[in-house]
């Protein structure tokens, strides 16, 4: 897990590194994110509806590196959009 102990850490993904099955899903956003963002910069929606953004860096046509967002939720969240997303009323 490669967030474990930063203390940077979005504490929503801190609690879901918790389970094997939310982590590798992030993983593989994280994977999807950097697939994505060879080419211009991207922003994907995880499971949970938090976004994360990069941007590639480049010297010539390589990229060397990424700049990355934390993940970030893009609306404000309610009691009424939560219960929603989990199907309860």
């Amino acid at each position: 897990m490669p967030f474990v102990n930063d203390p940077k850490q979005n504490p929503f993904c801190a609690l879901m590194a918790n389970s094997n099955h939310s982590c590798a899903a992030c993983l593989q956003l994280q994977s999807q994110l950097q697939e994505q963002a060879e080419l211009k910069p991207a922003t994907l929606k995880c499971f949970a509806g938090l976004c994360d953004s990069a941007v590639p860096v480049r010297v010539g046509d390589n990229v060397v590196a990424f700049l990355q967002t934390d993940r970030c939720c893009s609306i404000s969240p309610t009691t009424g959009s939560s219960r929603a997303r989990r199907g309860s009323s």
